[in-house]
Parts: C-alpha cells; sequence; structure tokens
C-alpha cells in the first residue's frame, strides 16, 4: 500500500523575513534613540547642576564676606568703591585678626576675587601683593542684570537702588545678582541667582 506524503517548505518566506528584518530594525533604531536621549539628558543634568553650584558658591562666598565688612586695619571706611559688575571692600575673609582688601570684578563672563593681605610696619595694602582667583565661570548678566546694586537706609523692598554717582557713606544694603548659562545656544535655560546683604557694622549709622 502505497503512501503519499505532501512536501512541507521549510524556513521563512520571504514576507516573513522583511517583517523580521523590519521590526530588528526598529528595535535598533529605539535602542540608539533611547541611547542618544539618556545622553542628551545626562548633559542636561550635569550643565544645570554646574550652573546651580556656580551660583551658589558665588552666594556663600560674596554674601558673608559683604555681611561682616569693616574699616580697614588703617582706619579706612569699609567700602572702597563700587561699580556695577565690581565692588572693592575691606572684610576678615580668613578669620584671623588681619582685614583684608576683597576685589570682586566680571572679566568677560567669569567673575574673578582679588585679595590683599596687608604687610608691613605700619601695614599696607599693596596692590602688587594682590592674589587673585576665579570664583564663577559662565557668568551671563546683562546691562539690565547688573550684578551688584546698592541702597541706603531707605530701603523699603521696592526702592531703586542708588543712582551714580554712588556716595559710599550712603551704602547701606548691598544686592546680589548673578546669571549663569553654560551655552547661549543649547538647554537648560539660563539660571538666576539672587541675595541681598545689609552690611552689618554700617547699620546703625546714617
Amino acid at each position: 500500500m502505497f503512501k503519499y506524503y505532501k512536501n512541507k517548505q521549510n524556513g521563512f518566506t520571504l514576507l516573513e523575513l522583511v517583517v523580521v528584518i523590519g521590526i530588528l530594525s526598529f528595535v535598533v533604531f529605539m535602542v540608539f534613540r533611547l541611547e542618544s536621549d539618556i545622553f542628551v539628558l545626562n548633559g542636561l543634568s550635569q550643565s544645570s547642576l554646574n550652573s546651580h553650584f556656580q551660583g551658589q558658591n558665588v552666594m556663600r562666598t560674596i554674601i558673608p564676606e559683604l555681611r561682616k565688612s569693616a574699616s580697614s586695619n588703617l582706619g579706612a571706611f569699609p567700602i572702597v568703591s563700587v561699580a556695577t559688575s565690581s565692588i572693592t571692600f575691606f572684610s576678615d575673609v580668613d578669620d584671623d585678626p588681619i582685614i583684608e582688601q576683597v576685589r570682586y570684578y566680571k572679566q568677560g563672563s567669569t567673575i574673578m576675587k582679588g585679595v590683599i593681605n596687608p604687610v608691613g610696619s605700619p601695614l599696607v595694602y599693596n596692590p602688587a601683593s594682590e592674589v587673585v582667583s576665579v570664583l564663577a565661570t559662565d557668568i551671563a548678566n546683562s546691562t539690565s542684570t547688573p550684578i551688584f546694586e546698592y541702597y541706603d537706609t531707605n530701603y523699603d523692598g521696592t526702592s531703586a537702588p542708588l543712582s551714580t554717582p554712588i556716595d559710599l557713606l550712603s551704602i547701606r544694603l548691598i544686592k546680589v545678582t548673578v546669571v549663569i548659562d553654560n551655552n547661549s545656544n543649547k538647554l537648560p535655560a539660563p539660571l538666576t541667582f539672587t541675595s541681598q546683604v545689609t552690611l552689618r557694622n554700617l547699620k546703625d549709622n546714617s
């Protein structure tokens, strides 16, 4: 007795191969897309953290030093000179018996810090001995957003800052504002940090 068997074709048809290849291509594309998105998000997160660190570092450094500004060891007034992007004053920045002369100023997109320790007998604040360091980079303050604004004893929270020329003897409060922008052409958006400080050793003067 003879039996007849129907031959079955093994493997995939052309249509099945096309579908499998399409699915695999889509999966590979999505994996690369996910990795790319993760890379971008990590970059944005790192950039944002860096901006936060720099802004907070500016405030943690400048505000306490301004708060305890004091007359120099030679008896000079606590504030030496002021401008919208710079300030020079006397303050004990290293907790020793000597009052240092401190200068903050914007140079390009960087805030620099200069410190002069008086030396000699009698003491002398020699500009040639100034030690300069970088406080923060990526500073993006515009002309309409000054780093330093100055107020007198009448400041009520909404008062306009003192106009130039500023009478140093009238300054009682200083507002500090920094705008940090790692890349103006890319995210994240610029971050603004602001704080204000009353000059402790001048608050009772008028």
